[in-house]
């Protein structure tokens, strides 16, 4: 589950933050992803950049590494 891979981000790279205090992820209903959603369409019509693809060659490349802990759920 997404929330599990960044606690274990979090607790890896950022141990002093307390995730009771600071939480990783919040669930929105779908009219609040408007923002996020606009920067996905910004990416890829205005930018060039399609995220699956960049996600894809990081893999290939091996930057993205499915053996590493807090890169499995990539």
């Amino acid at each position: 589950m997404l929330s599990d891979a960044l606690f274990v981000f979090s607790e890896a790279f950022a141990p002093q933050i307390d995730p009771d205090v600071y939480r990783s992820i919040a669930l929105l209903k779908s009219i609040h992803n408007i923002i996020i959603e606009a920067l996905w369409w910004w990416l890829r019509e205005k930018a060039g950049y399609n995220l699956r693809e960049i996600i894809l060659q990081g893999k290939t490349d091996r930057l993205i590494d499915p053996e590493v802990n807090y890169h499995r759920y990539v």
